[in-house]
């Protein structure tokens, strides 16, 4: 029987059809059904309708959608959906996951093979590698949130329940932990997390994958007591037993692992997820290759440096052939559209071609021709009275054609045929321009921030709580 409001049948949405309980804890319910327009199972994990008066409880489960939907990997569980039921209860849509967690495989098998418990550990740092790239810490790294699927091939690890991660560095809201209200399991939680649980990172899930990688190899927790209390003090004060005083079988280097994972100050731990994944790479037949996985997601950033090549760098010929990258073409037609682009290098200097002449230069050229024509007029006159020509008028020779009647120079010449005043220089020797005084346009293209490589995964997972998983 379906607990609370809901029943086997009922249609949350109008598109969920509720077929029944797989399992219930103190803060919600996990349903099996059925998407009814995809055919298709789903798990449905709603908030217990007993909780909805109570703020804190709405806000994690509320923390718990938006991490473990932001998570795409392959080794955490799905969640296709986000929505509230009729009464105002928030549930999320989850990928229907079929196999038992590892909490009840301990209980029916003890503890694993050393390859086993290392293959499981590793597909557990995958799923807190991709968390911890984005900034998400679990806090509740145990067993019963360790997934094992049964589905076709081999077996995959899933992480569950993100309902009291945190994501950093944002600062502690208001209410996000109650005044003396400890979030978590306390057997699997690291020193820190027992004082501060808004104080933490991700060195704290790698003490708890620690104390999960501890008990699946020997079978027992490396802290324990008759209450919480005990545990607690135990795990602030005491070290455990080694690995191989329980599993005298275990390999040192694993034993070597778990100690550093347990180490009282995190400084004193691994740095990060890959770290340990590395450490652990070298004790199963496949850990290499999962090591591999971790580390894609922590490496880091690498921004591409853009060569150009020499086709792209090569300036633009006079004939106009030279291709241009598509963006740089578009944009350099752009900026044509709106006035003349400069030369990208400076041409020889062109012959001056036949061309009218300006007004002024036109009145100045006839009035130069009627002076020199009547001058020579002149002078033959007097040749024909036998008379010789004025000494000053011999000394003094044609007037001087002003500057601004010279040949324009190829700066000015390139000038004038766009259309651009051409200022008179004052009289003086001729000025060559140099290459140097043309601007030369240099397009450089901006490196792109490289892209952080990741796995190729199909579509990836959500979360739900230990007790309310399907057991097989």
């Amino acid at each position: 029987m379906v607990p609370q409001s809901f029943s086997a049948g009922e249609v949350l949405r109008g598109k969920y059809r509720v077929e029944r309980v797989l399992g219930a804890g103190g803060m919600s319910i996990v349903l099996l059904a059925r998407h009814l327009r995809l055919d298709q199972q789903v798990a449905i994990k709603v908030l217990n309708p007993d909780h909805l008066a109570r703020p804190e409880a709405v806000r994690r489960f509320a923390r718990e959608a938006r991490a473990a939907a932001r998570l795409r990997g392959e080794h955490v569980v799905r969640v296709l959906d986000v929505d509230e039921s009729a009464a105002g209860a928030p549930f999320m849509v989850m990928e229907y996951l079929q196999g038992r967690d590892l909490r009840e495989v301990l209980r029916a098998k003890g503890p694993l093979g050393v390859r086993v418990a290392v293959d499981y550990a590793l597909q557990a740092c995958e799923g807190l590698a991709e968390a911890h790239s984005l900034g998400i810490v679990h806090r509740d790294v145990k067993p019963a949130n360790l997934f094992l699927t049964t589905g076709p091939g081999e077996k995959v690890l899933k992480l569950l329940d993100f309902g009291i991660s945190k994501t950093a560095p944002a600062p502690q809201k208001p209410g996000a932990t109650a005044t003396g209200l400890v979030l978590g399991s306390p057997a699997y939680m690291s020193p820190e997390q027992l004082r501060s649980p808004a104080g933490v990172d991700a060195r704290t899930d790698i003490w708890s994958l620690g104390v999960v990688l501890y008990e699946l190899v020997s079978g027992a927790r490396p802290f324990q007591g008759p209450s919480a209390t005990s545990v607690m003090a135990q795990i602030a004060a005491d070290q455990p037993l080694p690995l191989r005083a329980l599993r005298p079988d275990a390999p040192a280097p694993l034993e070597q692992a778990v100690a550093r994972c347990l180490a009282k100050r995190r400084e004193d731990r691994y740095p990060d997820i890959a770290e340990l994944a590395r450490a652990l790479a070298e004790l199963t037949p496949t850990g290499k290759a999962l090591a591999e996985r971790v580390a894609r997601f922590t490496a880091p950033r690498v921004t591409e440096d853009v060569t150009i090549p020499p086709q792209a760098r090569r300036p633009l010929e006079a004939d106009g052939d030279t291709t241009l990258p598509s963006s740089l073409g578009r944009r350099t037609a752009e900026l044509s559209a709106e006035k003349p682009e400069p030369s990208l290098v400076p041409a020889p200097p062109p012959q001056p071609a036949p061309r009218p002449a300006s007004p002024r230069r036109s009145w100045l050229l006839f009035a130069a021709t009627v002076l020199a024509a009547g001058a020579m007029t002149g002078l033959a006159i007097l040749w024909l009275r036998g008379q010789g020509p004025p000494a000053d008028l011999v000394s003094q020779g044609a007037p001087p054609i002003p500057l601004a009647a010279r040949t324009l120079d190829a700066v000015g010449e390139a000038d004038a045929a766009q259309g651009l005043h051409v200022p008179v220089l004052p009289p003086g020797p001729d000025k060559t321009t140099s290459s140097e005084d043309a601007g030369v346009v240099v397009a450089k293209p901006s490196a792109r921030p490289g892209r952080q490589a990741r796995p190729d995964h199909s579509h990836p997972p959500p979360s739900a709580d230990p007790t309310e998983l399907p057991l097989k």
